[in-house]
């Protein structure tokens, strides 16, 4: 002769419930932490490609300076020759040649770490180039600032992320209080 036994609680005061409504929550707030790592990212990628533009428009301008310095080194050259100008006047002239050379090896340098620290956000080896166009001119939303707010209210995942965590928490109170109830089995 065979038994069989089957034993199931029908009702334990609500805990089921509750956990079944924080686990939901647990999964949306999951997806708001994927969603503001995202943002985070977006953000960091836009950073790094605006730091690597700006790094690449300042090595311009000091190429751009080194060639004005070199002119008027040769210029003070040649009014030095002709005794236009005393040795001071083409010493400065030398120094200020000196120090843009010297400013645009630093410019480079920049812009190298600009490539490697965008290659980085990117995720992709540090060696790795490719061309990058972007306009430097910002596009700044028309709103005033309590619009704004409300909209970061509104739409943060991270915001949410919190608001769900007071709500999950609210839910362990649940749990933790059925156990107070009776339970039907």
């Amino acid at each position: 002769s065979w038994d069989i036994s089957l034993q199931e609680n029908l009702f334990v005061g609500g805990a089921r419930w509750y956990g079944l409504k924080k686990a939901k929550l647990g999964i949306k707030n999951a997806g708001l932490n994927v969603a503001f790592q995202q943002n985070q990212l977006i953000y960091l990628v836009h950073e790094a490609a605006y730091l690597y533009m700006a790094s690449r428009r300042s090595l311009d301008v000091a190429n751009e300076v080194l060639k004005y310095r070199r002119e008027s080194l040769r210029y003070a050259r040649k009014r030095y020759e002709i005794g236009d100008v005393i040795e001071l006047d083409l010493l400065q002239a030398e120094i200020d040649a000196g120090n843009a050379e010297n400013e645009v090896v630093s410019a480079e340098q920049r812009l190298e770490n600009a490539r490697e620290a965008l290659n980085l956000t990117l995720g992709i080896q540090l060696q790795s180039r490719f061309p990058l166009e972007i306009s430097l001119e910002p596009t700044l939303p028309r709103a005033d600032q309590d619009t704004l707010l409300m909209l970061a209210f509104q739409y943060r995942p991270d915001i949410k992320l919190r608001e769900n965590e007071i709500k999950i928490q609210e839910q362990n109170i649940h749990i933790a209080t059925s156990g107070y109830l009776p339970s039907v089995y």
